[in-house]
């Protein structure tokens, strides 16, 4: 999955966006999963957007484009744009995707109104804000009820609220706790607020060039009490099926903040111990969703 290719056509022309993806469709025999969003902050886009000022304002320009890549793929001859924002005559969009319909598209939705757009576009949403179990049950009651109503911009609704699991597992507990405590995991923290800046920002956040303060094992506790996966495997899986309880579809699980060490270890756990207790499907979901999709007659 790209997570995310920005179509905004100030940043990434959405026939070179169609292009690209139709290319790693066959290249990857049609298991690219298009992931969209709008970018993480102003200092991301507001560069090539002169004389906005409000990231408000990316909200409509990528509401006008997104629902052309079906059009893009799917139409012999594409039938064109004219817009404001961008334009381009009838033409030939190539390559086409990898066999059936299109990828499965997604939206990085961070905020309520978010979720429901995606879900009344019958996208999927990559919710990189969806970080707790509180969260995450508000995002699915907007998103399934918004997706029970879609009118789908593509040839069929990927239905899948995918939400993210925070990570620090390992088969030596102390250590998982550890590395949540640890010093580099307060920095790599810092990081994120200070660049994502469209991100909710929790008070106690310091300006540049100070760091938050490392978390304590009450903290760290009360962090894998909210929805992070942080212990050994049981633990890791008691949270995980949490998510699944709150009504997600799945998740990401952020791995490897802090270094090869701690990269290889979340992902030998996760493939040892958690995704064989939690995955008993082994074809994915939007895989199925796509295979079913017919042709739609409008276009």
């Amino acid at each position: 999955m790209s997570g995310i290719f920005n179509p905004l056509p100030q940043v990434n022309h959405p026939v070179k966006v169609a292009e690209r993806v139709a290319m790693l469709e066959h290249l990857t025999e049609g298991r690219f999963e298009f992931g969209t969003g709008r970018g993480a902050g102003r200092y991301e886009i507001l560069g090539f957007l002169p004389g906005v000022t409000d990231m408000s304002e990316t909200r409509n320009i990528w509401e006008d484009v997104i629902g052309k890549f079906p059009k893009m793929w799917m139409q012999e001859v594409y039938e064109g744009h004219n817009s404001k924002y961008w334009s381009l005559p009838p033409r030939p969009v190539l390559p086409k995707p990898w066999k059936n319909a299109h990828p499965p598209m997604w939206y990085a939705a961070g905020n309520m109104s978010s979720w429901t757009t995606a879900g009344k576009k019958g996208m999927g949403v990559i919710g990189f804000s969806i970080d707790t179990i509180d969260t995450a049950e508000k995002a699915v009651k907007a998103y399934k009820k918004a997706i029970a109503e879609a009118e789908p911009i593509g040839a069929f609704t990927n239905d899948y609220l995918m939400a993210v699991c925070n990570a620090s597992v390992s088969t030596d507990r102390e250590k998982a706790y550890e590395w949540v405590c640890s010093q580099e995991f307060a920095y790599y923290q810092s990081l994120l607020f200070r660049y994502h800046d469209t991100f909710p920002r929790p008070p106690g956040i310091p300006q540049w060039p100070e760091i938050l303060s490392r978390r304590t094992r009450e903290q760290a506790t009360a962090i894998r009490d909210a929805g992070s996966a942080i212990g050994d495997p049981d633990e890791a899986i008691r949270v995980v099926k949490r998510w699944e309880a709150a009504g997600v579809d799945g998740v990401i699980v952020g791995v490897g903040h802090l270094g090869h060490e701690h990269a290889m270890e979340q992902l030998r756990v996760f493939g040892d111990y958690i995704i064989p207790a939690i995955d008993k499907d082994p074809v994915h979901r939007t895989k199925k969703l796509r295979a079913a999709a017919k042709p739609r007659k409008d276009w």
